[in-house]
């Protein structure tokens, strides 16, 4: 009966200890719908679960150091979404948007596999965006191609791997939006 007492005694005292530490584990909520769901998706499926306390410690620091990520403008809340995935230390985790053309080429790679969802972007089951057929990386602030894929409209104008992008129309190198409204129609 004496050590029944001190049983209960015990966890009467360490419960609530256990229930204070697995809150501390629930992570700030920022208020932005966006930065939360990545959160959400990256706690609930990313593989290397060692990696996720470092993941929890940069999500902690993002939302304690952008106290208004919840109504901060998206190039902000890109940077601390950027910030946190990198904690991850994964090379190929990151966010992709229809402004980047990973986004495509990554919907391109994985098109069986989410064949379904992508028929609602894509009828044709054929992942097309705006476009010259080029890869580019920017160094320094300037855009170099990387890649020229064959037969495409770069390609049959003599652009090649290594070229700068100075400027498409007179304005700055973006890989999506410089050529957003111009399919079959020419861009210098």
């Amino acid at each position: 009966m004496k050590r029944i007492r001190k049983t209960i005694l015990f966890l009467t005292v360490l419960l609530p200890l256990a229930a204070a530490r697995a809150d501390d584990q629930v992570l700030a909520r920022s208020g932005n719908p966006v930065f939360d769901r990545t959160v959400q998706i990256v706690l609930g499926n990313f593989y290397a679960a060692d990696a996720l306390d470092q993941f929890r410690q940069a999500v902690d620091a993002a939302v304690a150091n952008l106290p208004n990520l919840a109504g901060d403008e998206e190039p902000v809340v890109d940077d601390a979404i950027a910030y946190v995935l990198a904690s991850l230390g994964a090379s190929h985790t990151a966010r992709y948007t229809p402004d980047d053309l990973d986004y495509y080429e990554l919907l391109d790679v994985f098109r069986y596999a989410v064949r379904d969802g992508l028929r609602h972007l894509y009828p044709q089951g054929q992942v097309v965006y705006p476009g010259i057929g080029i890869a580019t990386r920017t160094i320094g602030g300037v855009a170099f191609v990387t890649d020229v894929y064959d037969g495409g409209p770069a390609d049959r104008a003599g652009i090649l791997a290594g070229d700068e992008i100075v400027s498409v129309d007179g304005r700055p190198f973006e890989e999506i939006a410089s050529f957003n409204d111009k399919a079959g129609g020419t861009a210098t």
